[in-house]
């Protein structure tokens, strides 16, 4: 059996994802007492505010026993809060405390340059047109037209 990985496209994003993932990981988390997903974790909380672990989970795209185990570790670091949902008493929300806010502040815009990095390699169309093509493939995924295990 073969296959032309080069022209197989979710090896082709999952390769260039983690080699962003590693390059991000290199250049901006080493240097804090963080793992990489719990500087994402609370880079996404400095973004977006106070949320859910599902919605973390959904944001993020880790899996809840991940995002579990960031939450835990950034309240060990006293970056975040657990408090009761009100919306759901089985559920919590995770908020930045002041110590979390900072480093949120230092997390957030190198988010954002890594974000402008990489889109600086396209003209404004293309990289219109490149999102256009991650959402008509991710759409699919979740319509279940594609990748499904319906076929």
């Amino acid at each position: 059996m073969t296959i032309d990985l080069q022209s197989h496209l979710p090896y082709r994003l999952a390769k260039t994802s983690l080699r962003i993932k590693n390059a991000t990981t290199t250049r901006y988390v080493r240097r804090t007492r963080m793992s990489a997903r719990e500087w994402r974790v609370l880079g996404m909380l400095g973004i977006v505010g106070s949320q859910t672990p599902s919605e973390l989970a959904e944001l993020t795209g880790m899996d809840r026993a991940t995002i579990s185990r960031a939450i835990a570790r950034l309240v060990k670091l006293d970056y975040v809060t657990r408090r009761p949902n009100a919306a759901d008493n089985r559920s919590q929300t995770i908020e930045v405390t002041p110590a979390g806010e900072a480093n949120c502040r230092a997390i957030v815009p190198r988010m954002k340059g890594s974000g402008d990095e990489c889109r600086s390699l396209f003209s404004a169309a293309e990289f219109a047109l490149l999102i256009e093509f991650i959402d008509r493939i991710d759409s699919a995924i979740l319509e279940g037209s594609i990748l499904s295990d319906k076929g």
